[in-house]
């Protein structure tokens, strides 16, 4: 389960991405101010989309202002912080902790803007 990421124009173009990384993935974004929270809220439970030059704009955002102080070890956990810990599959019960439960790492985020920055816009369902 997840969400399909993907091009608005070719639809067979998509990737995939599981709640567990696509839930800090519209973190990420929330934190940019790029758009509205009522978007992002529809975007949160996998449905959206963004134009080919918001796709473009996000991308370059991303990379600037996110990828730019990550190290390839390292993901961002659900509620934005950073870790070089690896995810062990540990699933976290304790309220307090299940923020650690959902990350987007530095892989998926390079692959993410790289879909982002060729596509003809993007597609969330």
């Amino acid at each position: 389960m997840g969400v399909d990421v993907s091009d608005l124009r070719n639809r067979s173009r998509a990737l995939h991405a599981n709640w567990w990384q696509w839930r800090p993935t519209v973190e990420v974004i929330r934190s940019l101010d790029l758009f509205d929270g009522e978007r992002l809220d529809q975007l949160s439970d996998g449905f959206g989309e963004f134009t080919e030059t918001e796709a473009r704009q996000l991308a370059a955002e991303i990379e600037g202002r996110v990828l730019s102080r990550l190290q390839p070890d390292e993901r961002i956990l659900l509620d934005g912080t950073v870790t070089a810990v690896p995810d062990d599959s540990t699933f976290h019960r304790v309220p307090e902790e299940q923020h650690r439960n959902y990350s987007a790492d530095y892989d998926w985020l390079i692959r993410f803007v790289a879909f982002c920055r060729e596509s003809a816009g993007v597609y969330v369902s």
